[in-house]
């Protein structure tokens, strides 16, 4: 299972109300220089290296414990597209001769987030602090510890709310024999926006309220919705080169035809407000996400884990380098050294030793070739291809291609890519599929409708003959799309 961890790490040239002053000789020695804020509670001077490290009492569970327990992650913050660090930040805290724990403010974190920190830090109890030759001292310590729930990769302190949206989405039912109820629609979809509102979402109840608010006109509230959802949600499952690398066999934390079919439903919400640009835009997007899906593979191999510790042992090689060599393939000042030396966590330990690679200090040839084995790793070596999958793939990147650009266009897709280098595999796919192939199967507004409705609304609330035909003719064309298209399959 996929865990992003919360660590409260900064560097200290980061920190607005100070710097850091360290001498290059080898000092161990941090001093902050304050511009008046915060003066009466930062010490003037702090160590880095000490022979005992400060301890909350109760040990390092009961302080994760008291962290979860206290921190409320602000949605602004967990919403906020401006600063890069969402899911893992890193500073330091100050923890004092009293025992008193400080958190500097970085600026590279979004200032609702560190006030936030700030509080939960100055409510900490006192520490054992830290001792160095004996003398008790001022120290900078890492903190870390995990907030969030690694099943939603939502922050603990939002879950209460994106749990009775998941409620209020479990609580419809498929196949409405006469139709769902408006006023059943309009109670689940308002409350599901209304978590929407208070900063939090979970993209399958996300998914089930914009499908309803649609079926209601409230088109914009739903891309409201959606549109926020997936930002976060793509960001879990693809790295920013475009690849696929982060499945997991329970698919719990990212599941790649969920995020397909909520690009496909935004862009046909899109569709039906008449908003055409967007509604192209984001068929191109899901065309693009289905093709990248079919080539790379949408299931997981079962080797994750021992991918992880591949991995972690690449990097633990790499760091292990760079601390002992000395010459000109790892050229770095004892400020620099420390830096790599004395991180809490192998990541930001690499990190520092790309920063340094990238400044043209470090050579290694090892390190190197270590690099390239991560950048390998990093790519789509996690997922297992299915041709039977790709095919279904490759059928709802022709279903789109339709909604955006008509009949024509879809059979001119169909032709290329059974003609094609993908087409060469599963030609006994495509040829059975195309056959018979009479297209389209559905006009354009009721293929729209079965990409985003559950079924027709009953808006009179009594079950009557009208809603019951009118959901029987909903199902029967959705049975013959599906027998064409897999949006079954994609939506299970």
């Amino acid at each position: 299972m996929k865990r992003l961890v919360f660590i409260l790490t900064a560097v200290c040239t980061a920190i607005p109300v100070m710097a850091q002053n360290v001498d290059d000789g080898g000092s161990e020695k941090v001093t902050f220089l304050t511009d008046g804020i915060g003066s009466d509670s930062i010490p003037m001077n702090v160590y880095q290296v000490m022979t005992e490290p400060p301890q909350f009492y109760g040990g390092m569970c009961a302080m994760d414990k008291f962290i979860i327990d206290n921190l409320r992650y602000p949605a602004e913050a967990w919403n906020d597209t401006i600063y890069s660090k969402k899911d893992v930040f890193g500073s330091n805290c100050i923890i004092r001769k009293d025992g008193r724990a400080i958190f500097p403010r970085p600026t590279d974190m979004h200032p609702a987030l560190s006030q936030e920190i700030a509080r939960v830090v100055s409510l900490m109890p006192s520490w054992k602090p830290a001792t160095k030759d004996g003398k008790i001292v001022d120290v900078v310590f890492a903190i870390s510890t995990s907030v969030l729930d690694p099943f939603f990769h939502i922050p603990y302190s939002g879950m209460p709310y994106v749990k009775k949206a998941i409620e209020a989405s479990n609580s419809l039912k498929e196949n409405y024999k006469f139709g769902i109820s408006k006023a059943q629609t309009d109670s689940v979809a308002t409350l599901i926006y209304s978590v929407h509102e208070k900063g939090w979402d979970e993209m399958t109840s996300t998914l089930a309220g914009a499908r309803l608010l649609a079926m209601l006109g409230r088109y914009d509230d739903a891309v409201a919705m959606l549109d926020r959802a997936l930002v976060k949600y793509h960001d879990i499952g693809f790295t920013k080169d475009g690849h696929l690398g982060n499945l997991y066999p329970d698919l719990s934390c990212y599941n790649p035809k969920v995020e397909l079919y909520s690009v496909m439903t935004l862009a046909a919400i899109y569709d039906m407000s008449g908003q055409k640009d967007k509604a192209r835009e984001t068929y191109d997007n899901a065309i693009w996400l289905a093709g990248t899906m079919a080539e790379q593979g949408i299931r997981d191999n079962g080797t994750e884990s021992q991918r992880s510790r591949h991995y972690n042992d690449l990097m633990r090689e790499k760091a292990a380098i760079v601390s002992k060599e000395r010459g000109a393939s790892v050229r770095l000042n004892p400020s620099e050294r420390r830096e790599i030396d004395y991180e809490p966590r192998l990541g930001d330990t690499n990190w520092r030793i790309e920063q340094r690679m990238a400044e043209g200090k470090i050579s290694n040839a090892r390190v190197s070739q270590i690099n390239g084995q991560m950048d390998m790793m990093n790519f789509d070596q996690s997922n297992r291809k299915s041709v039977s999958d790709a095919f279904r793939l490759y059928k709802i990147c022709a279903m789109l291609t339709g909604l955006r650009d008509g009949t024509e266009a879809e059979h001119a897709f169909v032709s290329e890519v059974s003609g094609g280098e993908a087409g060469k595999k599963m030609a006994k796919y495509f040829t059975k599929w195309s056959k018979n192939l009479s297209l389209p199967v559905a006009s354009h507004k009721e293929m729209l409708e079965n990409i985003v409705f559950y079924a027709p609304l009953n808006v009179s609330g009594t079950e009557n003959e009208t809603d019951q035909a009118a959901a029987k003719a909903f199902y029967d064309k959705r049975k013959k799309v599906e027998e064409v298209y897999p949006l079954g399959w994609l939506c299970k």
